[in-house]
């Protein structure tokens, strides 16, 4: 544009005069942008370090209605990281809306009110100048279902209850029940997998006291762990029920229960039906 005037000038220099005059209009308008940016930043550093709240009310009017002018406005909530947890949830626990000042967001309230619902295990929130809000979720993961009394729970590996509902979308994770079975399960169910084929048949696990384990199979039979101990505890007893399932097929057998709980013996329980067998034996018949 200044070429250009330049040009005019030249070949028309009784109007240089008039076309002077214009350039005030721009250098008062760039004053204004200075100004603007200017107040843009104390207003970023009063809403930021909570200072405007401690300000007249009549400062703030004005500090709010210039972010207002200069688009500090929320127009776009953006939520990355939702599988299972509803938007309509997040967005109603906000606290806040499109529309609202993006620099007077209670950022702090936001995410914590996100983390109370029940699929999410952490939240964080940032503000996108101009306008814009980021919402980045890490959902809570679905590790058992726990029974206790009569209710049964969705819960993750840390033992937090995540639902009760819709639990059949869940029925191949493992089945705990007892008092203190969440707060133990992934140190039982990680042993398991050490004997994946076992693992397989096991359908449920009874925590006994709050102190140790019982394993029920898919035949119904239950295995009794030992306590934690220095020399002789779950893991060590499991290896070695595993052991002896492979080379006797106990579990084949009319065995009601299996009791692990000593180092140096198994007992077992027969059945009514393995009783039978063995009284027949008895007598030889």
């Amino acid at each position: 544009m200044t070429q250009h005037r330049f040009e005019v000038w030249q070949s028309e220099p009784e109007r240089r005069k008039t076309i002077a005059l214009p350039l005030a209009e721009p250098r008062h308008r760039s004053h204004k942008v200075i100004a603007l940016l200017v107040l843009l930043g104390i207003l970023s550093v009063g809403y930021l370090f909570g200072l405007v709240d401690r300000v007249a009310p009549s400062l703030k009017n004005v500090l709010d209605s210039a972010s207002r002018q200069i688009g500090l406005v929320v127009r776009e909530i953006r939520v990355e990281g939702v599988h299972r947890v509803d938007r309509g949830e997040i967005e109603a626990v906000l606290g806040f809306a499109k529309g609202d000042l993006l620099l007077d967001l209670n950022i702090a309230a936001a995410r914590k009110n996100i983390e109370s619902l029940a699929w999410v295990k952490r939240a964080s929130i940032s503000r996108q100048l101009p306008n814009g809000i980021l919402i980045e979720i890490q959902e809570r993961q679905p590790f058992a279902l726990w029974q206790f009394k009569s209710a049964v729970w969705l819960i993750d590996r840390a033992g937090v209850r995540i639902t009760p509902d819709g639990l059949e979308r869940f029925s191949d994770l493992p089945y705990l029940v007892g008092l203190g079975a969440p707060r133990a399960a992934a140190e039982i169910i990680d042993l398991l997998q050490a004997e994946p084929d076992m693992a397989k048949r096991v359908d449920a696990l009874i925590r006994v006291g709050d102190r140790r384990w019982d394993i029920e199979f898919d035949t119904g039979a239950r295995l009794r762990l030992p306590e934690v101990g220095a020399d002789y505890g779950p893991k060590t007893a499991w290896s070695r029920f595993a052991t002896i399932q492979r080379d006797h097929g106990l579990l084949s057998r009319e065995v009601a229960s299996f009791d692990m709980r000593f180092p140096d013996r198994l007992i077992m329980q027969a059945t009514p039906d393995g009783l039978k067998i063995l009284s027949r034996r008895d007598r030889g018949t």
